[in-house]
């Protein structure tokens, strides 16, 4: 169960995610997301490293790279022990994540021909997103965060933090479930982006940044948070 914030004040006055968005975007300054813009790199970084921060999934992405290539054919005919020897610093169970490479590349070859990123733009949107969620941990949120950040299609996508931190601030309501959530909070970007894909990565980086600095799950820093005026703190019922 999530820690909820601590208790509001009587009254909050009522901002829309747009404002919200601004506002974070102005307090933490530079926003620009860590990692890769392309899918097929965006797909390896989620699964280069398990629960590992950013500093440490960009070391070993890098590391990747020199030592085996960034091709979906360098990654199927690499040497297995250079595979192990990398995954092992990135968290438990590094046979998984080999395997999980070993998919990747199997994937982009059979299904995309080896150009995982062509393939993309030139499928029907449906099919797209299908293609993604066939990969080793993408699903919805993922496959939403790959097709806006690569450019294939305007579409609002939030992380877990994200997600979190427009529920605490009552952006969406909170649904049964963390798809039905997740969904919500989706329908409220989009309602007020107007599908502008700069805002929306706009709001994918900084709701991410908020909630893994500020809006944590355990122990929110509410007295430091820049939107602490706006926000009602809503306790959540959910793990997010």
């Amino acid at each position: 169960m999530a820690v909820a914030p601590q208790a509001s004040p009587p009254s909050r006055r009522r901002a829309s995610p747009v404002d919200i968005v601004a506002r974070l975007a102005k307090f933490y300054g530079d926003h620009k997301g860590a990692g890769p813009a392309t899918p097929f790199e965006m797909i390896f970084w989620k699964n280069i490293g398990y629960l590992i921060d950013d500093e440490r999934r960009a070391a070993l992405f890098a590391e990747f790279k020199e030592r085996v290539g960034g091709s979906a054919a360098e990654i199927a005919a690499a040497d297995p022990a250079t595979l192990m020897d990398i995954a092992k610093r990135g968290g438990m169970r590094p046979e998984a994540r080999v395997q999980k490479w070993r998919r990747i590349a199997a994937l982009t070859i059979d299904r995309a021909e080896g150009d995982l990123n062509q393939t993309l733009r030139k499928l029907p949107l449906v099919k797209a997103i299908a293609l993604l969620r066939a990969f080793p941990s993408i699903g919805e949120p993922g496959a939403d965060e790959i097709l806006l950040i690569s450019g294939i299609d305007a579409r609002p996508s939030l992380d877990s933090n994200g997600l979190r931190a427009m529920l605490r601030l009552g952006l969406c309501k909170e649904g049964a479930n963390y798809s039905a959530s997740y969904r919500a909070a989706a329908s409220s970007l989009m309602a007020r982006a107007a599908r502008s894909r700069d805002r929306l990565i706009l709001a994918f980086h900084v709701l991410r940044l908020h909630g893994q600095t500020l809006c944590k799950r355990s122990a929110p820093k509410c007295t430091a948070c820049p939107v602490a005026d706006a926000c009602p703190r809503i306790a959540l019922k959910g793990s997010y």
